[in-house]
């Protein structure tokens, strides 16, 4: 998503029409959250897409090896304290958090 956003950057007015896109979708899947670089602007623009779904209770699906509170470190870890602890508050309010345990498939299925 981050990488759509930003090849949207061309000048031609294109960026607010793809972020519309992602917050306005029916269902969004976003894996591996916190995996993304922590820089303010990919904080920034994952910040309006998450809020915008937030205001609007659209469905969204997140997957992610942190906690809230881990992720919220690690969304703020280049000093975007304040837009991370944002994101990870939404994200605690409206998330049932399912905990997946066991071995992680990829590495056991080469053994």
């Amino acid at each position: 998503m981050l990488e759509r956003i930003k090849a949207s950057f061309s000048g031609n007015g294109e960026t607010d029409s793809v972020i519309s896109r992602y917050a306005a979708c029916d269902v969004l899947v976003l894996d591996d959250l916190g995996k993304e670089d922590a820089k303010e602007w990919s904080s920034n623009m994952m910040f309006l897409v998450i809020n915008a779904r937030y205001e609007n209770m659209r469905p969204t699906i997140f997957t992610s090896n942190y906690s809230p509170q881990a992720l919220s470190k690690r969304l703020g870890r280049k000093g975007e304290t304040e837009t991370a602890e944002a994101i990870a508050s939404r994200l605690s309010e409206t998330t049932i958090p399912i905990h997946l345990t066991g071995p992680d498939m990829r590495i056991a299925s080469r053994m």
